[in-house]
Order: structure tokens, then C-alpha cells, then sequence
């Protein structure tokens, strides 16, 4: 049995067609999942920021609290409260979107693990989309992408 080659362009065609699509599905899912987490970020970190230079004096206590294993409440209020700001930059671009997206799982950790262990329920519904773009990255729309910082 033989294959004419208007049945193998045919075939080849509606490859580079399945392919074309799942392309679109993974760029928009990228999208998608970096515009829930971005402003969710920046948000929690403007509510702990004093103006555009502090730390709310209420996050520091706050911080006080957490009982961190030797780790200076200001500077882990200050870490937690601009790195909110620094990750939700980088998903919002879409640059360096894997490297944010693990620092975002890291805070999600030790948010449920010495913040509030309570709270895993919230921490989860920010690390699942963190995980995502960690593993599979923030898609054709990006900056990432533009800059062939993934895989195309």
C-alpha cells in the first residue's frame, strides 16, 4: 500500500494544524494563569507596603509573629512585601516568569508551613498556578518568549 503524496501533504497539514492549536492553547493558558496570579501578587504586596519606600509597621508585627527560625521580622517583612511587588512584575511581563513563579511557590511554603498553617487552603490556591507557569512556562505571549528565553 502506498501513500500518494497529496494524502501525505494532507496528513502533514493537519499536523502542523493540531499543532498550530495546541501552541494557542498553551500560550493563552500561560496568559491566562499569569493575569490571576499578577494582580493577586501586587495587590498583597501594596497592602503591606508603606508608601512606596516601607514596610507597614503592621507587617513587621505581623512578621514578629510568624516565629521564623532566626530571621529578622523587618527583613522578612521587607523580603515577603517587595518580592510580592518583584514577582508580580515579572508575571505580569512575562520575563523570568519560571524563576518567579518557583520564588512565589517558596513563599506559598512558608506561608503554610510557619504563617498560618491554616491557611494551606489559600496558600494552594496561589501555588497551583504558580506551579503551572514553573513547569510549563509562561507561553508564546510573553516576554520569555519574545526573547527565546523558552522553548518555541
Amino acid at each position: 500500500m502506498t501513500i500518494s503524496e497529496s494524502e501525505m501533504a494532507a496528513a502533514r497539514e493537519q499536523a502542523l494544524g493540531a499543532r498550530g492549536e495546541r501552541r494557542l492553547l498553551n500560550a493563552l493558558a500561560g496568559l491566562i494563569m499569569r493575569a490571576g496570579l499578577a494582580p493577586a501578587l501586587w495587590l498583597w504586596g501594596r497592602s503591606g507596603a508603606d508608601g512606596w519606600t516601607g514596610v507597614d509597621p503592621g507587617m513587621v508585627a505581623a512578621a514578629e509573629v510568624w516565629a521564623l527560625p532566626v530571621l529578622d521580622p523587618a527583613a522578612v517583612a521587607g523580603a515577603a512585601v517587595w518580592g510580592a511587588h518583584l514577582c508580580a512584575a515579572l508575571l505580569a511581563a512575562g520575563f523570568f516568569t519560571r524563576l518567579a513563579a518557583v520564588a512565589v511557590l517558596l513563599g506559598c511554603g512558608a506561608f503554610a508551613a510557619w504563617v498560618a498553617p491554616e491557611g494551606w487552603s489559600s496558600a494552594l490556591l496561589v501555588a497551583a498556578p504558580a506551579a503551572y507557569l514553573a513547569l510549563r512556562g509562561p507561553g508564546a505571549i510573553s516576554l520569555d518568549y519574545a526573547a527565546g528565553l523558552t522553548a518555541r
